[in-house]
């Protein structure tokens, strides 16, 4: 398996997923992987809606754009894994997550998480390492991905997500 295999399930989750919780929103998802974010938004016609886009140099897998009327868009970002994730992987994210300031941040494997991250969040409950806008709690959200499901194990994410879906 290729992490491209994942995108396209991935990419048609995410879209289910943003228009079952905006309901009234426009809706865009794209496989991105190929793509700087700067470039996208560029592409989608959305530079009004996102002021600060031309410092968007980074490369998200997928991204989803989330358009409400006479509001700014938001985004949603998703960093697709083949392998355990570690803490590099989180890292990488992150970065992406601070400079573009995403509603949601996913970060999905079907292998999981690492044992080294596993501990760092557990044993050592470093969940901070997470968040990207503390005030807004806003932080990085790691899912195993069912492959034969083509959706998130929401039992296994870290950490447990409190008000539901």
């Amino acid at each position: 398996m290729k992490e491209s295999d994942l995108y396209q399930d991935v990419k048609n989750w995410l879209y289910d997923y943003l228009k079952s919780h905006y309901k009234t929103a426009e809706i865009i998802v794209e496989d991105t992987h190929n793509i700087k974010l700067s470039d996208f938004i560029f592409r989608k016609g959305l530079t009004d809606k996102f002021p600060h886009y031309r410092v968007f140099d980074i490369k998200t897998d997928i991204t989803g754009v989330i358009t409400r009327k006479n509001q700014l868009s938001t985004l949603v970002f998703v960093e697709c894994k083949i392998t355990k994730i570690t803490l590099t992987n989180v890292g990488q994210l992150l970065g992406y997550s601070i400079v573009a300031d995403p509603v949601l941040s996913f970060l999905i494997s079907p292998k999981g998480i690492s044992r080294s991250l596993f501990n760092l969040l557990h044993k050592y409950n470093r969940y901070d390492v997470l968040f990207y806008k503390k005030d807004n709690n806003k932080r990085i959200r790691i899912v195993s991905w069912v492959v034969s499901r083509k959706e998130p194990l929401w039992e296994a994410e870290y950490p447990p997500y409190i008000q539901g879906h």
